[in-house]
């Protein structure tokens, strides 16, 4: 029977009890190492990793376990005009290969394809699959260009990144408008960053070993040789084997999950997992059945696991940076598509209560890759390319710029 005063959500499967069986494959959830007093007090984020090979690692991203700096100014401060040049001289690309990255060297470019549309790149570069931004890109009048050479946009919401790239057109050689660009997805992003369409591929974009410098990323040992925030293209040599520059540092980036939230999905899935929940007539999420240590509470600083007090979970530690809601549900282990409930947190005695938040419902779960100029590490996890980052509501703004993709051209 269902508790007293407590309504469904999802239906009588949302609170249906079955034991725990996770599905071959599936993508498991891995938690970076911490990071010790994240960046100017801002919003951290714990990563989940896509497997290569098509298996996912053992380990869960569980809140708390590790912090990787999302914004050292939400303002955008850290992107301010006359960032200096780190890089080189233009046309020295990843493994000696001559790249004309500015379009102004006289060099020929070996990954223009007359099947993408002017200035992107296409996946694999032959017979694209799609085509994507070659650089970071910089908003201009709520239009997204990528070029060599600009300062990427920052302090930009995933859904304002999202808009603008459905606002942009996508040309041909003559100027003529073929279509519209979309946010690229976390696949597409991820593939062309790796330079292997599928599974498989490099661990950075220039390879599998970590080389100091090579990216507008800290060094191996930790020292941020960098000031701020650099124009695309600034270091040559960091560019993947599909001419995908910047993909490890200078800025984080947004990506497409293709998650949204959506409670009762969450809830039914959950249930599947073994772990019932319940949300009150208050909105307060109860636990019926199973260990609420398994569930992850993924808000933009993780606090300790959820437990239990009164029937309701409760988080005995709070984030540093309280906003207009907090994040989601997610259970540990679980594929990162398969239900995600949006919560908020609202102050109780010695912590915060997990409430659900149904002005969240429907919105997507963005994703983050490619760490900064002012942090990650191989070891901290965030400059792996298949170093996921789903902390952040969509609606969060930090030190984050983003690409568009298209179809290729007819």
């Amino acid at each position: 029977m269902r508790p007293p005063g407590a309504r469904a959500v999802g239906g009588a499967r949302a609170w249906a009890m079955v034991r725990l069986i996770l599905p071959t494959g599936a993508h498991a959830m891995r938690t970076l190492a911490p990071l010790l007093g994240c960046l100017w007090g801002a919003g951290c984020g714990a990563p989940v990793e896509k497997g290569r090979g098509g298996d996912s690692g053992p380990g869960a991203a569980g809140p708390g376990d590790g912090a990787v700096d999302s914004a050292p100014a939400a303002d955008g401060a850290d992107g301010a005009d006359g960032a200096a040049d780190a890089g080189g001289d233009d046309g020295a690309g990843a493994d000696g290969m001559s790249v004309d990255s500015g379009g102004d060297s006289g060099l020929a470019d070996p990954f223009l394809t007359g099947r993408c549309p002017v200035g992107m790149i296409g996946v694999p570069t032959a017979a694209p699959g799609y085509c994507i931004d070659r650089y970071e890109v910089a908003l201009d009048g709520g239009l997204a260009l990528s070029a060599a050479g600009t300062l990427p946009s920052s302090a930009i919401s995933f859904l304002a990144a999202r808009d603008s790239c459905a606002a942009t057109p996508a040309l041909d050689e003559t100027g003529a408008v073929v279509g519209l660009k979309r946010i690229a997805t976390a696949a597409e992003w991820e593939d062309a960053a790796d330079g292997v369409v599928g599974p498989g591929g490099a661990r950075f974009s220039y390879g599998e070993s970590w080389e100091d410098r090579r990216c507008a990323a800290p060094d191996l040992d930790g020292t941020v040789w960098l000031t701020e925030l650099q124009p695309t293209a600034s270091l040559p040599g960091c560019v993947s084997a599909f001419g995908f520059y910047d993909a490890i540092g200078n800025q984080w980036e947004w990506m497409d999950s293709e998650a949204v939230t959506d409670t009762a999905a969450a809830l039914a899935r959950f249930a599947e997992l073994g772990l019932g929940l319940w949300v009150e007539d208050d909105g307060g999420i109860s636990v019926l059945e199973g260990d609420p240590a398994r569930l992850r509470v993924f808000v933009i600083t993780a606090p300790t696991a959820p437990t239990v007090v009164e029937g309701r979970l409760f988080l005995p530690s709070a984030p540093i940076s309280p906003a207009e809601w907090n994040g989601y549900l997610l259970v540990d282990g679980d594929h990162p598509k398969s239900g995600w409930a949006p919560i908020v947190l609202r102050p109780g005695e010695g912590g915060y209560w997990v409430y659900s938040y149904p002005e969240g419902e429907g919105l997507p779960v963005p994703d983050k890759r490619g760490c900064a100029w002012y942090f990650g590490r191989p070891e901290d996890g965030g400059c792996d390319l298949d170093a996921s980052v789903h902390l952040h509501t969509p609606t969060f703004e930090g030190s984050i710029s983003f690409r568009c993709a298209a179809d290729p051209l007819p």
